[in-house]
């Protein structure tokens, strides 16, 4: 049988709790293509400069800047959004 505790489907989904998951889907959205642009930038940089990897300290991953360069980009996104939105 179907326990019932006292709450329908329409008291668990009001407006409020769905506009904010609709922005953080297009915040997750936004922020993973911002991160493959950060990526992208920290490559170009790399090419230009003629080196393979930012650094020794983690090796064979490109170094610190390659571990966080799309984290970088995303992370100015999300302040962006928190501030103005």
């Amino acid at each position: 049988g179907v326990i019932n505790i006292g709450y329908g489907i329409s008291d668990a989904i009001d407006l409020e709790n769905v506009h904010a998951l609709v922005r953080y889907l297009v915040l997750g959205l936004v922020c993973s293509v911002i991160s493959q642009f950060g990526d992208l930038f920290a490559s170009r940089i790399k090419r230009e400069c003629g080196i393979k990897d930012f650094g020794k300290v983690i090796p064979g991953h490109g170094g610190i800047i390659d571990r966080i360069d799309s984290v970088m980009f995303s992370l100015a996104a999300v302040y962006l959004a928190v501030t103005f939105f």
